[in-house]
């Protein structure tokens, strides 16, 4: 069986932060998102987690297709992450995703309207929003963030833009505008 992309990155990219992936995908509730008891084989799930890091570390504006040679940059910038740094970004990414179940149930958690697949694109979205907020802020903003995403799903263009092509880069970033266009205000 040939690797995927996340595999080859497991074997190449060697070093702290690819180390971190495994115990980030083995967090209880991330499992729960994708409805699994345990991580996925082929390292699917970790390759969502390097792209929440690679959008936390490098940010929208350096984002480009193909996406796998931006995500290898950023599994290869995170090699010599120190200890402290390590723990930094493990600890971000739970506080991410206890956040994002503040505002969605599990079954619904990164997923377009009766889907059981995780869409990648809301998954950045959110993610993107969860990780700026503190954890009562969330709590509190919950339903005009729940409101303000409603209104997302009855935008034409945002659900082509999440729905197709959602790794292209053009799309990828009018995406993240219209989302943070959306939130202004609430987040």
């Amino acid at each position: 069986v040939p690797l995927n992309a996340q595999e080859l990155r497991n074997c190449v990219y060697r070093g702290s932060l690819n180390s971190m992936l495994k115990p980030a995908s083995e967090y209880g509730p991330w499992l729960e998102i994708l409805r699994r008891k345990k991580p996925d084989i082929r390292l699917r799930d970790e390759e969502l987690i390097i792209r929440f890091f690679a959008f936390d570390l490098k940010g929208i504006d350096s984002y480009r297709t193909p996406q796998k040679h931006w995500l290898n940059e950023a599994a290869k910038a995170g090699r010599k992450f120190s200890e402290q740094r390590i723990t930094e970004l493990f600890a971000r990414w739970k506080e991410t995703i206890d956040k994002c179940l503040i505002w969605f149930d599990a079954q619904e958690c990164f997923r377009r309207d009766k889907s059981r697949a995780i869409n990648k694109a809301l998954f950045d979205l959110v993610t993107s929003s969860a990780k700026g907020v503190t954890e009562q802020k969330a709590l509190h903003i919950r339903k005009k963030f729940r409101t303000a995403y409603s209104d997302l799903q009855g935008n034409d263009e945002f659900q082509d833009l999440i729905g197709r092509a959602v790794d292209h880069t053009r799309r990828t970033r009018r995406r993240f505008e219209i989302w943070q266009t959306q939130m202004s205000g609430i987040i």
